[in-house]
């Protein structure tokens, strides 16, 4: 009887899920066609619908397309390409992924992942899946990838200057077959001629054809930027470079308006170059060391002659004591140092007379780069510069910023992430907190965790009047440590965007990307374009301290991602802890890293002993909001249960201080699946102590 009944549910439930999923799918292709959602690489790249009938119209949501990652766009909005293990015609695709970097997270070359849901579209004339930003719906707007296991790199498709021909692009063109996919052109070949001009988009992009002067008509692209990472992009080598083979990921563009076949490189190791490398980079590793990166994997004899570096103060006194190539081959080299001049100095590093590996005789010009001596803290990048304190206008922004918008020089930091929020942005912080010692880092490009420590070299931006950091290279990944607590301060200095020439008084740019807090503030309405009742999930504004509520801040949703559990409701008393972040229109904002940064006070006056409770409204509904208070500090777990004892999701989970809260659930599961109608049971556990309740949902 109960192994029927478990058959049952769970037919039900399956039921249930495909419903849901034939709402918000359409099959593919012409409706007088009979294709399934779930389709191949072939389906989504051959648009010959004699070839493939099932060829999804654009806009068409599909799912659980298979394919194994051959690279990564590193750089700005996230790109997978991805291609089938056979590595047969018109089987790669590259995946849309938006502000979210999956070499970030644990993927990497060579994984097999299926993309679950995602959106057809073009993208420079090229077929890709994306997510919908047009739906209201958080589960369809973004796409869904999930890696199933380490998976085999399928074989380069090997072609030359006239299969992979650049430009134009007619119909029949012999390289449309390989777009998206890995592709290999053995030379030698010529560098015939460089960007940008003459339909090429910048210096990172060049001509190639073949030395021996055949097939004169026909040549490659080839673009080193596209991929990389900012740092590492590889500029044009001088015209008649000579280079063995290349490799990289088959694109097609239209850079400058020329609709034209790119071979888009994912690093220095995609090409064998008979040239000199260049020097692209320098940042510390240390207080004695810094690291210098090539374009180019290095000659190892010419890489560690530390006669072929020099500092620029050398002439008072700083000297290279030692060079290392990291890991005995590669493109970095890290160099020990002595220098006379005081941390925080602008100094530069120059090199010469240093071979590639894969041409020892080629050796580079004098190069040089600049960069901060020293490992900063955060509280030293945010220090204000005294010059533009006494500028008319008064100027509060960070001295190692460039002009404007200019980035200022390489530098390195070490911090603590203290938050990592929706779209590009991360928030870090010294470990010992304080005022100025947080800041926002822009699409940081290594993976990181909320809670570890790093070390990395950066730059530094003012974006808009906030201080950011850009173009982060990771140095070490140090651990979990400690993270910040929040600091408490008031609406009225989070709103006080005044400079303060003698740094004497609390103003908000000593908060700028700091976690914050606010207590007994109370919620009201915005003026304008928004006015109550909030969206669950949606930003709301806050005046305090309370009862006066002199001063109003903006506690920001995030596009219902900080807080998607939390309802506001007018006249709400809150706590709320949060990073601290300006708007490009210097709009202050308190983004808080999920629902328990909000703490409902609204029921617990002065001296109240708060007792632990928990209730669900209405019951039955078709959506519940649940009510909870926690007596004391403590680790919170509310979940929601089905009759045969499954979590369903959770709703909190953490540390909470103690206060009163609420969460609302509307139905979806932990994987944004609509459950079906019925008993569920609420558990709340605090510490040790344990409380239930039991509610129906309604259809």
């Amino acid at each position: 009887m109960s192994r029927t009944f478990t058959m049952l549910v769970a037919l039900a439930l399956l039921a249930s899920v495909v419903s849901v999923a034939t709402a918000t799918t359409y099959p593919p292709g012409p409706p007088y066609r009979s294709c399934p959602d779930s389709v191949t690489l072939f389906q989504v790249q051959r648009s010959d619908t004699l070839a493939n009938a099932c060829f999804p119209a654009l806009n068409d949501t599909v799912l659980g397309i298979r394919g194994v990652i051959v690279g990564f766009r590193q750089q700005s909005t996230g790109r997978i390409y991805m291609e089938n293990s056979n590595g047969a015609d018109y089987n790669a695709v590259q995946i849309y992924t938006r502000n979210i970097h999956y070499e970030n997270l644990g993927y990497a070359v060579g994984d097999s992942i299926s993309v679950l849901r995602g959106v057809m579209g073009v993208y420079q004339e090229e077929y890709q899946i994306a997510g919908n930003s047009s739906s209201s719906d958080t589960n369809a707007t973004f796409i869904r990838i999930q890696k199933i296991a380490p998976g085999t790199l399928p074989p380069e498709r090997v072609g030359t200057t006239s299969t992979y021909n650049w430009a134009p692009v007619p119909t029949n063109h012999p390289g449309r077959p390989s777009v998206a996919s890995l592709v290999r052109v053995e030379g030698p070949l010529r560098v015939a001629r460089r960007g940008p001009g003459a339909g090429l988009y910048s210096e990172t992009y060049w001509l190639c054809v073949n030395a021996d002067g055949s097939a004169p008509g026909d040549s490659i692209c080839i673009d080193g930027g596209y991929m990389t990472t900012t740092a590492a992009a590889m500029v044009a080598p001088a015209e008649g470079t000579i280079i063995n083979w290349v490799r990289g990921i088959m694109r097609r563009a239209a850079p400058g308006g020329t609709d034209c076949l790119l071979i888009s490189l994912r690093d220095v190791n995609d090409i064998s170059v008979q040239a000199p490398p260049n020097l692209t980079d320098a940042y510390p590793i240390a207080e004695n060391q810094i690291r210098l990166q090539f374009d180019k994997n290095l000659h190892k004899a010419s890489a560690e002659n530390k006669a072929n570096y020099k500092l620029a103060s050398n002439l008072s006194g700083s000297t290279v004591n030692a060079a290392v190539l990291v890991g005995g081959a590669g493109s970095r080299v890290d160099l020990t140092i002595t220098d006379v001049l005081p941390r925080l100095s602008l100094e530069s590093i120059q090199s010469r007379n240093i071979g590639s590996a894969t041409c020892p005789a080629c050796l580079s010009t004098q190069q040089s780069q600049e960069f901060i001596l020293g490992v900063l803290s955060i509280a030293e990048v945010q220090a204000p510069l005294p010059d533009s304190l006494i500028g008319e206008p008064c100027l509060d922004k960070s001295r190692f910023a460039g002009l404007g918008q200019a980035y200022g020089p390489r530098l390195t930091v070490r911090a603590v992430v203290s938050a990592k929020q929706s779209g590009a942005l991360t928030f870090i912080e010294d470990a010992a907190n304080g005022k100025r010692s947080g800041v926002a880092a822009y699409q940081v490009n290594f993976p990181h965790l909320v809670g570890h420590q790093y070390l990395f070299a950066t730059n530094v931006q003012e974006y808009y009047g906030m201080t950011e950091l850009r173009e982060e290279t990771l140095i070490g990944d140090e651990g979990a440590v400690t993270p910040p607590a929040p600091l408490l301060t008031t609406c009225a200095v989070l709103n006080d965007r005044s400079c303060d020439p003698n740094q004497e008084t609390d103003t908000a740019e000593d908060f700028e990307g700091v976690l914050v807090r606010v207590e007994k503030v109370k919620v009201v309405g915005f003026d304008d374009p928004w006015v109550p009742p909030f969206p669950q999930g949606g930003s709301f504004r806050v005046a305090g301290p309370y009862p006066a509520c002199t001063d109003t801040i903006r506690i920001d949703s995030g596009g219902d991602t900080h807080f998607p559990g939390f309802t506001p409701e007018l006249g709400m008393i809150l706590n709320v802890n949060g990073s601290f972040y300006f708007t490009d229109d210097r709009v202050p904002q308190i983004w808080p890293r999920g629902d328990s940064d909000i703490s409902d006070l609204t029921d617990v006056g002065p001296g109240t002993t708060l007792e632990l409770s928990l209730r669900v409204v209405p019951n039955p509904g078709t959506s519940h909001r649940i009510s909870f208070v926690v007596p004391r500090r403590e680790k919170v777990d509310l979940a929601v249960y089905d009759v045969l004892g499954r979590r369903v999701v959770v709703l909190a989970k953490g540390e909470l201080p103690a206060g009163a809260y609420t969460r609302d659930w509307n139905g979806r599961s932990g994987d944004g699946t609509q459950t079906p109608a019925g008993v569920y049971f609420y558990r709340l556990a605090v510490g040790k102590e344990v409380r239930t309740f039991r509610a129906v949902r309604l259809n």
